[in-house]
Formats: C-alpha cells, structure tokens, sequence
C-alpha cells in the first residue's frame, strides 16, 4: 500500500509555511479541541446500537428523494415492498462507500504522518488516523448490524481510493484526502443526518460528521494559505488530480454502469438504458446533486479550478450550492452532543479516568 512514499519535496511550502509561521494557528485549534469532541463507537453513552428497526418494513429514506421512481424503475418496482428493498439498497451501498473512504481516510493520515517531518504536522495527522479509525468501527458495525456485511467494493471506487493513498507527492494527499474525500464525506453524512429514518444512523452520522468537519476545514486551511504559493507546474498537478478525484467520485456514487446493466437486465437496449439512467437517475438526483455542487463550487471558490478544467465541472457549476447554515447546524448538533457526554471527563486527567 505504502510503496510510492509522498516525497517532501514541497516542505519549504506546505510544512514551514502552513505549519509553522503562524499565519493559522491550525494546531492550537485541531488538536487543542481533539478531547471534546472524543467518541467512542463502543461505548453506549455515544451510540447505542441497541436501537430497533426493521430494514425490512421501513423504507430508510423518503420515497421523495429518489425522483427515479417517476421513471421506468417506478413501473419495475410495483410494490412498496420493492421500492423499500432498493432504497434501504441503496443506503447500504452509501453507507459503505463511506466506510471505504474512511478507510482510504486513515492510510491517507498515516501517509501524510510518515512525509512530514514536524511533530506539529504529525501529530495532527496521527490524530485524525485515530478518528478515521473510529469512524470504521462505528460504520462496520452498523453496517455489520442492519445488513450482515459491507457491500461488495466496486473495482473501480477501490482504484479510486488507493491512487488516493499513495498518491506520491504530500499536496495531492491534502487535495485527494482533505478536500475530496472529507468534502464529499461531509455532504453525504449531511443528507443522512438530514433524512434518514434510522435513529442509530443519525448518530452515527453526526458524530463522524463532528470529526469530519475539523479535517476538511485543515484542508481549506491549506488551499486558502499554501495552495497559492505552488509554483505553475505543482498547481496544474494538483488541478488535474482534484479532477481525476472529483470524475472518480462522481462516477463511482451514481454508478452509472451499474445502472445500465440493471436496465438491459430488465429488457431495455443498451442505448435505452443508457438515457433512462442519465435521465432518471443522474440529471434528477437532488441529494446528491447537492453534494457535488456543492463540491464543485468550493474547488471553484479556491481557484482549484481554472480556464484548463471549467468545462468538465460545468454541469454541477451552473447549479445554486447549499446553504453552509445547514452544516453548521448538523455539526453544532453533534458537538453539543459530545460535550454533553465529555465535560465531566475533560474535568480530570484523561490518565486517571477509571475504567469499567
């Protein structure tokens, strides 16, 4: 996994710069706050996974989130029984594209770890491991709990997330992890939190969505103080591998041929079930129309996008972006959440903390 080690030869910029001058006080912040916003997945008092409730008779999400129903899969799926079996389906299928991210997560933390050569910038970087790891543990075992096992990982999404890994320079780690995988992790775990049926996923969201939001704000930390500073060429680089990135994702979430097949399984032509799912399940999908938008528009706003790559970003730039006022709420929600629980606990050294 590890065999093309990120190079550090962009210390001087990413590590001195960011790290250490003080433009940011990006540490004093992060790791300063890690103990009030600590969790554990095993521990009742953050998620409680004696919770009930039945995949088989409720629908995880609202029918109106899936428009595709209008379409042909309406007239396929002729029962509420079908329509509740494909979307709770479907969250199974999300739920572990976010665990495989999270995992791509947490060997991208390490790697990040193993380039610098500050104790500031690793200690950060093990940091975040440690809450990746966390993230893994609660999401493996909701998933292991509501559907037996994690859904199978398509081919090419772990592509994806292993170029992500070992991406071999320490600036396409920080536009690969912090930016696309936290960025994207941060509108999905929103629309859960938002819509989900299943109170245990609801925690389970917003608390990962606490961390998260801490990892991709470092990152919009680095773009807005460092990205500048790269010369032509290193921003050129990172501009092309943000789109590798970003096509990736996008491909791997609407799963586009996935979809094809299911359609010329069900009778249609190749060239039918290719419009139907461009048409029904691509141009109509708001959630996730949302969180690329969204996306696209802070690539944007941080000039990681230029004249070179517009065009291929055109179709989820000409949309409107979300309101930033609904993820601070969800991510108030869950802070307070945890300071409930902790406060009692950060009042003692964390060494003397009794253990049952």
């Amino acid at each position: 996994m590890f065999k093309n080690r990120p190079t550090c030869s962009l210390h001087d910029v990413i590590c001195e710069t960011f790290f250490n001058k003080g433009k940011v006080k990006v540490f004093d912040d992060f790791i300063g706050h890690t103990h009030s916003r600590f969790w554990n997945p095993r521990d009742e008092r953050y998620v409680d996974f004696n919770q009930p409730f039945s995949i088989e008779k409720t629908a995880m999400l609202p029918e109106e989130d899936f428009p595709e129903f209008n379409g042909p899969l309406g007239e396929i799926l002729n029962s509420e029984d079908k329509k509740t079996a494909w979307i709770n389906g479907y969250v199974h299928r999300q739920i572990t594209a976010i665990l495989y991210a999270k995992q791509a997560a947490m060997l991208g933390a390490v790697t990040l770890a193993r380039a610098v050569n500050n104790p500031e910038s690793m200690s950060y970087a093990l940091n975040q491991a440690t809450e990746e790891a966390r993230h893994m543990i609660a999401l493996y075992d909701y998933i292991t709990l509501r559907f037996g096992s994690p859904y199978p990982n398509p081919a090419q999404y772990q592509a994806l997330m292993i170029n992500i890994v070992e991406a071999s320079k320490v600036h396409l780690q920080l536009i690969g992890v912090q930016i696309l995988i936290e960025g994207l992790g941060m509108g999905a775990l929103s629309w859960f939190i938002r819509r989900v049926k299943d109170p245990l996923l609801k925690r389970i969201c917003s608390l990962v969505a606490s961390d998260d939001s801490t990892h991709h704000k470092f990152g919009l930390d680095w773009l807005k103080y460092d990205f500048p500073l790269l010369n032509e060429t290193l921003r050129n680089e990172a501009e092309d591998w943000a789109l590798y990135c970003f096509k990736g994702f996008e491909e791997a979430i609407f799963a586009v041929e996935e979809l094809v097949r299911f359609y010329t399984g069900c009778g249609f032509s190749q060239e039918q079930a290719r419009d139907i799912t461009n048409t029904w399940h691509v141009n109509t999908s708001p959630q996730y129309a949302m969180i690329f938008t969204d996306l696209a528009h802070t690539l944007q706003n941080y000039d990681v996008i230029s004249a070179r790559t517009e065009a291929w970003y055109s179709f989820w730039l000409s949309k409107v972006p979300h309101s930033d006022k609904a993820f601070a709420d969800i991510i108030k929600s869950g802070t307070d959440i945890l300071t409930a629980i902790n406060r009692p606990v950060n009042q003692r050294n964390t060494l003397n903390v009794k253990v049952n």
